[in-house]
């Protein structure tokens, strides 16, 4: 059976798994709330108990933000993600960040944060022999000075590939960085936005293709519930980066994903967080194939939709 190799929806800060946390853990004594992995895990991944809501799902992430005490730290978790990449098959990566996550610990600078872990991800991808790219990251529900260190870096060219912007999107819609993306645009930036990934946030998905320039789309799930979004993104060339486990996770798919139906859309599979959910590109790529895509149809939009 064929296999994905392209993983084109991949967040750094959701692919560290438990027992590279704990390494780091021990290695720089970070204070942890077990060195039982059984244990850890609850505050790290979606726990077989944990609600399928968006909210759990985001909490996990600060049971993972107080380990970056350390350059070596950072490095070390770059590395480990783009290993266990490689590990699943994955050729080609963009792996998406915002590097002001890692300095909350420590006050270290965005920019040589974002540099070492760029660095240690492409020393990783060549040892590995896959090829790795970065997306920029901003959080729509953060404030905007946790954002403006990246925005800044990926405007000034050179690290990223790529702007994106994720987050809550029933706190806010992001409209405050449209002007921001399309001059990313103009500066050559590829740019995706995640969009209509709640229930009732549909009409993000018009703004990102209309008002943002997106050429890809995060997740897009209310796309496939509704006919006249998901003709504006066909008409409009756009991809959607789906990632099947991260939707049934956050309660926002039951099932079978409704993606496998919408004929004529262009789409991807990614990960998305695959350490927080559990999962990989082989899973996902079973999971599309059981909602009807095609594996060849896959890769095929990847290449041409990679940045």
């Amino acid at each position: 059976m064929a296999a994905l190799t392209f993983d084109l929806h991949r967040h750094l800060e959701g692919s560290i798994r438990a027992e590279t946390l704990l390494e780091i853990a021990r290695e720089f004594r970070v204070p942890r709330v077990s060195d039982d992995l059984a244990i850890f895990r609850r505050y790290v991944e979606m726990a077989p108990e944990d609600p399928r809501t968006f909210r759990v799902f985001l909490s996990k992430f600060n049971g993972i933000k107080p380990f970056w005490v350390d350059r070596r730290a950072i490095e070390w978790a770059a590395r480990a993600s783009v290993s266990d990449a490689a590990d699943e098959g994955v050729r080609h990566l963009e792996l998406r960040f915002n590097p002001t996550f890692f300095c909350l610990e420590r006050g270290f600078a965005p920019r040589e944060a974002a540099e070492w872990i760029a660095d240690a991800a492409r020393a990783e991808a060549r040892a590995r022999g896959l090829t790795v790219k970065f997306v920029a990251c901003l959080i729509r529900h953060l404030p905007p000075e946790v954002n403006l260190p990246t925005l800044e870096i990926a405007l000034e060219g050179g690290l990223y590939a790529g702007l994106d912007l994720a987050g809550d999107e029933s706190v806010s819609d992001g409209l405050d960085y449209v002007g921001a993306f399309r001059s990313a645009a103009e500066r050559g930036l590829g740019i995706t936005v995640h969009a209509g990934e709640l229930w009732g946030t549909g009409r993000h998905i018009s703004e990102a293709v209309e008002r943002f320039g997106a050429r890809r789309i995060g997740h897009g799930t209310c796309a496939f519930r509704d006919p006249r979004l998901l003709d504006l993104c066909i008409g409009s060339g756009v991809t959607f980066e789906i990632c099947p486990t991260s939707s049934s996770m956050t309660g926002q798919v039951t099932g079978i994903h409704p993606a496998g139906i919408a004929r004529g859309a262009r789409i991807v599979v990614g990960t998305d967080d695959p350490a927080i959910y559990g999962t990989s590109l082989p899973k996902e790529a079973d999971k599309a194939a059981g909602s009807g895509l095609m594996i060849a149809d896959l890769n095929k939009a990847a290449r041409a939709a990679a940045f």
